[in-house]
């Protein structure tokens, strides 16, 4: 009988880091929320040396954080951070679409035209994290084609923590779609080869959803994912 190969720790730590990143993305682990490592273990159905694998990871991408006597908690986003974020995205980003607007391709084009047919297709079921990562490709994609290597790559660590703040405006967009068509628009903005114009669509869509969340945290609005917009839960446990 042909022997089934073992599934390695790393191989189960990374699914473990895989499902904890989602919990924490979606709320189902709201920012401050101690992290045990043996009840986890016990939900996942896994030891502990995976899921402290994956939590040491998670911390290094900044999802948790380790405090002194609490170990690992989901780590709170703040108004500074939000800010700081912003920030860096708009000193990075612009650029990017300008240069990307002066070598547009059609290679290009299909790609990123097959990434916003996946956003669509994720709206359409509300699934809001695999819409979160068509996003996040979006913009990695339009970043690895300008020919910036140190601005990709910088874009690249701040990836985890853009989608922590991507996922919050599931408590704005009250419709997926506007997010699906706000990124239509930037496509059809550098397709159009116009620098100028392409840099300045970049920094208004970050302007604005910058507003839209500092707003809503101001007004005291929740903000996390709707519930409408949040997987279920489910399938079978790791063994």
């Amino acid at each position: 009988m042909h022997r089934l190969r073992a599934i390695s720790t790393s191989t189960l730590s990374q699914r473990v880091e895989q499902r904890l990143r989602e919990a924490i993305l979606l709320g189902q682990l709201p920012p401050g929320q101690r992290l045990v490592e043996e009840q986890l273990a016990h939900e996942l159905g896994v030891s502990r040396a995976p899921v402290r694998e994956a939590l040491q990871r998670l911390a290094h991408e900044g999802f948790v954080s380790v405090r002194p006597r609490h170990g690992f908690v989901v780590q709170p986003l703040t108004v500074t951070m939000i800010e700081e974020l912003f920030d860096l995205r708009l000193a990075l980003e612009p650029p990017v679409f300008r240069t990307v607007a002066q070598i547009f391709t059609e290679d290009l084009a299909r790609g990123l035209n097959d990434i916003i047919a996946g956003m669509h297709a994720a709206a359409l079921r509300t699934d809001w994290v695999s819409l979160v990562q068509a996003d996040a490709t979006f913009h990695a994609t339009i970043a690895e084609a300008s020919r910036r290597p140190i601005t990709a790559q910088l874009l690249r660590q701040l990836e985890t923590r853009i989608a922590r703040t991507v996922i919050l405006l599931g408590s704005i967009y009250p419709d997926p779609h506007a997010l699906v068509q706000e990124h239509a628009h930037l496509l059809a903005v550098l397709a159009s080869g116009q620098p100028e114009r392409a840099e300045a669509a970049i920094r208004d869509h970050l302007r604005d959803a910058r507003a839209k969340l500092l707003n809503a945290w101001e007004e005291g609005a929740p903000l996390m994912v709707p519930t409408q917009f949040r997987r279920e839960e489910g399938g079978s446990r790791d063994e």
